[in-house]
């Protein structure tokens, strides 16, 4: 297990990493064994990243606060998942179903969000800068504050099911 300490505006906060059998051994627990994990390490944000995670049913998980960079999640079911304050940097969400998912200050930059379904999801803060979110779907997302990705222009995104999309810069 490796900690490392951040100091930021006097607040510190403790990025945990750890082995691969930890790691293996919290997500084959399932999303009871995340939550104890999460219940009993308030302070720290769990290093999930560069991992394969691909193919797998995440729905009702709480990835809240969790370091995701760079993984694979395509294919994933992730309905009603909780990314709050996740950090979502160049992971893969390729034709992931993410549907009621809640993304509240997610950090979604860089991400492949192609083909994902985000339909009725809630997103509020969320970065998606330099994202590729060609073919998702996000009809009857609730999304307030969004940083859209550079490309993305008003009519694409209502194309795409946004009614009102308020952009964020």
């Amino acid at each position: 297990m490796i900690v490392s300490i951040v100091f930021r505006n006097n607040i510190t906060i403790l990025y945990l990493q750890m082995d691969d059998t930890e790691i293996k051994k919290i997500i084959k627990s399932g999303k009871k064994g995340m939550d104890i994990w999460q219940m009993k390490h308030p302070s720290e944000r769990l290093d999930l990243s560069n991992l394969d995670l691909s193919r797998n049913n995440f729905s009702g998980w709480d990835f809240s606060r969790v370091i995701l960079n760079g993984s694979d999640l395509s294919d994933s079911i992730l309905e009603g998942t909780i990314f709050t304050q996740a950090s979502l940097i160049k992971t893969n969400l390729t034709r992931s179903i993410m549907i009621s998912s809640i993304l509240y200050r997610a950090n979604c930059r860089d991400a492949i969000l192609v083909d994902t379904n985000l339909n009725r999801s809630n997103m509020y803060r969320c970065i998606l800068r330099g994202a590729n979110i060609s073919k998702a779907s996000f009809k009857g997302a609730n999304v307030l504050k969004v940083s859209w990705p550079n490309s993305a222009d008003l009519k694409e995104l209502r194309e795409q099911g946004i009614v009102n999309p308020v952009v964020d810069f």
